[in-house]
């Protein structure tokens, strides 16, 4: 029987760029190497050797290889322009082009192209009978999850994702436990401005959460830092519904009646974001104060439904007087640093999970990491077809990410 992990790719691959539309592979069944002829090649020679023809890999073929990895970008930029350059004649030469526009995306093409091109070894193989196809599945399987790096670290959401309004969703509790069982380092990043990280805490293990304090990173302790390395000292007008002070240690904050304001600082949206409160931070923002936010989530859900975020009011404070604010929460990747530094866990090692496809799962990819999707909280379906990458997963809630979670260690 023919071990696959022997397979060869070598030539394989040189093959894939060096070739014209009539080259065919050759398998040895013995060794399962992988031998290459054209049409002005002699198969005499491999017929003495025992060795398997097999269909030629058409241009067909390649365009499918290209077009699934242009699906797997992220940047809508690079999508669109790979899209583009392989259409018509000279794709492969354009395709090759466009891809030295993208040097990030080079090593991740030629890894994504080589498992693509052993998958299809693999599949005639089994179609020529030398393999049974319950060993060739279970070989692309395996192909399939070597093809992700092996995830230590779990980033987990909490607004939408573990509670709404402070109530545990369906699942979750039964969730966080069983991750906690499988000893899977831990961390809760959260861009909740209303409470301070030890309300947050005393909040989860209410509603049935086995949380520490210190294994919540939250984006008023995230901004404290930020302010202290970027503004220090700085004189800071404070925008936000509920109080946080505690969070924000060394942070210098003045009265809403402060003549001087060197930093208009915007957390959680509330009723203290009202008309005077923008005007105000307006009218400082004019006079050369700096726009800081501890996040821009534009919306998020409440037991009554979607509501407002303090997102939609820096975008406005940035359009009325032509500031561009400083965000340090999602979709920045401080808090996402902050974790990572935390559980000294390197990005590719770790997954985000959230309900905000740009500011949770699109943000941390950009970071690093991977990104999960799950279908609570504030996920719209219309949000998710017109974001501008795809999540390494979307779930139907938290309830199932341990089993995923399994699938990827």
């Amino acid at each position: 029987m023919l071990t696959l992990p022997h397979i060869d790719l070598g030539e394989l691959v040189a093959a894939r760029d060096h070739r014209d539309d009539e080259s065919s592979f050759w398998i040895d069944p013995r060794t399962g190497a992988i031998e290459f002829c054209s049409v002005d090649d002699s198969a005499e020679d491999f017929d003495e050797r025992g060795l398997v023809p097999v269909e030629p890999i058409d241009t067909h073929e390649s365009y499918e290889i290209m077009e699934d990895f242009v699906a797997s970008v992220s940047s809508r930029e690079a999508r669109e322009k790979l899209g583009q350059a392989i259409r018509g004649r000279g794709a492969f030469g354009r395709f090759r082009d466009r891809m030295y526009d993208y040097p990030d995306l080079k090593e991740p093409w030629f890894a994504f192209r080589d498992r693509r091109m052993e998958q299809l070894a693999l599949e005639w193989l089994a179609f020529a009978g030398l393999v049974a196809e319950e060993e060739v599945d279970a070989a692309i399987e395996a192909l399939r999850r070597s093809a992700q790096p092996p995830l230590r670290a779990v980033l987990l959401d909490v607004d939408g994702v573990l509670t709404v309004s402070w109530t545990a969703l369906p699942g979750a509790v039964e969730a966080f436990a069983a991750l906690r069982a499988s000893g899977v380092p831990l961390a809760l990043v959260t861009s909740t401005t209303s409470r301070t990280r030890a309300a947050v805490g005393e909040a989860l293990r209410a509603a049935g959460f086995d949380v520490a304090d210190e294994e919540i990173v939250t984006a008023p302790v995230a901004t404290a830092a930020y302010l202290a390395e970027h503004h220090p000292g700085a004189r800071c007008l404070l925008l936000s519904s509920g109080d946080v002070t505690a969070d924000l240690t060394g942070v210098m904050l003045v009265g809403p009646d402060a003549e001087q304001v060197d930093v208009v600082l915007v957390g959680g949206a509330g009723p203290e974001l009202g008309y005077p409160a923008l005007n105000r931070a307006f009218g400082h923002l004019l006079r050369g104060a700096r726009l800081v936010a501890m996040h821009r989530s534009m919306f998020w859900r409440t037991d009554a439904g979607l509501a407002l975020d303090a997102g939609a009011f820096v975008a406005a404070l940035e359009a009325a007087s032509g500031t561009t604010a400083e965000v340090v929460g999602k979709p920045a990747a401080g808090l996402f640093t902050a974790a990572l530094a935390r559980l000294g866990i390197e990005p590719a090692e770790a997954v985000m999970v959230g309900d905000d496809v740009d500011a949770d799962v699109l943000a941390a990819q950009r970071a690093g990491l991977a990104g999960v999707l799950v279908r609570t909280g504030k996920f719209l379906p219309e949000t998710l077809e017109n974001a501008d990458g795809e999540p390494d997963a979307v779930l139907d809630s938290v309830a199932d990410l341990p089993a995923w979670l399994e699938r990827r260690r």
